[in-house]
C-alpha cells in the first residue's frame, strides 16, 4: 500500500487554503424540509425557508386548515 499526499492549493483565497467539513451541513435542512412537505403535502409550498422550527410547521399547518375552511385545533 501506497500512501501519498497531494497539495492542491486553493486558487481564489489568499494563502491557498480550504476548508474542511462545511460541506456535511448543507444537505441536513433540505432533507428535513423535504420529509416534512412528504409527509404533510398541504403544506408543503408553505415551507419555503429554514430552519424549520416546531411553530413555523404548526403555523404552516394551521394556514392551510384555514384556507380549507376548517378551523385549526389547539396544539395539546
Amino acid at each position: 500500500m501506497v500512501i501519498e499526499d497531494r497539495v492542491t492549493p486553493s486558487t481564489v483565497i489568499p494563502g491557498g487554503f480550504k476548508g474542511l467539513g462545511e460541506s456535511g451541513t448543507i444537505p441536513p435542512p433540505a432533507t428535513i424540509a423535504n420529509a416534512v412537505a412528504r409527509a404533510v403535502p398541504e403544506i408543503a409550498e408553505r415551507l419555503t425557508a429554514s430552519p424549520l422550527s416546531p411553530a413555523v410547521v404548526w403555523a404552516a399547518l394551521a394556514a392551510a386548515k384555514t384556507d380549507s375552511d376548517v378551523p385549526p385545533e389547539e396544539p395539546r
